[in-house]
């Protein structure tokens, strides 16, 4: 007995594969940009500062620089999941200056702070 294919369920078929493949790519390429945005790659030679910042909603946030160029421009706190900003300019300050002498310490590599860390500064979140 031979076998019959529709030909509307197999075009059916493919609308969805493509039309499911479409909405992955769009939806992949709307989420949420990681918790800081690093400039360019750390140098071993440069110098680090920072330079607190108060964010558009009255939250706070940071900037490390690298020399007198932007390095990292983090508005939500680290290590925590989701994007949380600093309830207060004392946390955005405590983490930032963390960051910096890990920096200063290991320049050759991004750093990563831990939710240890937060708790040992008694950030709130």
């Amino acid at each position: 007995m031979p076998v019959v294919r529709n030909s509307f369920i197999d075009a059916s078929s493919s609308l969805i594969t493509k039309l499911g493949c479409i909405f992955l790519a769009s939806l992949l390429a709307c989420t949420d940009k990681p918790q800081y945005d690093a400039v360019r790659p750390p140098n071993i030679n440069a110098k680090y500062s920072y330079v607190v910042t108060r964010n558009e909603k009255g939250t706070w946030g940071y900037q490390v620089f690298q020399d007198s160029t932007l390095f990292i421009d983090q508005r939500t706190i680290p290590a925590i999941e989701g994007l949380v900003p600093f309830a207060s300019k004392e946390d955005a300050t405590a983490v930032a200056g963390l960051v910096v002498s890990k920096l200063r310490e290991n320049s050759t590599d991004l750093p990563s702070i831990s939710l240890n860390e937060l708790d040992s500064l008694e950030i709130t979140f």
